[in-house]
């Protein structure tokens, strides 16, 4: 009878399976994304990133004696809590 979107409609079991199918559109619209963060990685410097990794990792060499230290502390404060 009617060749409109009621002849196109799926079963909602189907739905709940499959999913939805993704529009030809939004196929192009996924395809674009991926070359703007493909294009967006170029703008990373990274000497500046090395440079905070370098400056996190000292930080961590820093603090560890203390977590050495409050380890126990809190290994007895998680067993207690358990019980």
């Amino acid at each position: 009878m009617a060749d409109g979107p009621s002849a196109e409609r799926t079963h909602p079991f189907d739905q709940l399976i499959f999913g939805n199918k993704m529009p030809e559109t939004n196929e192009s619209l996924l395809e674009n994304l991926q070359q703007k963060a493909v294009s967006g990685l170029d703008e990373i410097d990274v000497d500046e990133l090395f440079g905070h990794i370098d400056s996190l990792m000292e930080t961590f060499a820093y603090f560890k004696p203390l977590f050495k230290k409050i380890g126990p502390y809190l290994e007895a404060f998680i067993q207690q809590d358990d019980k």
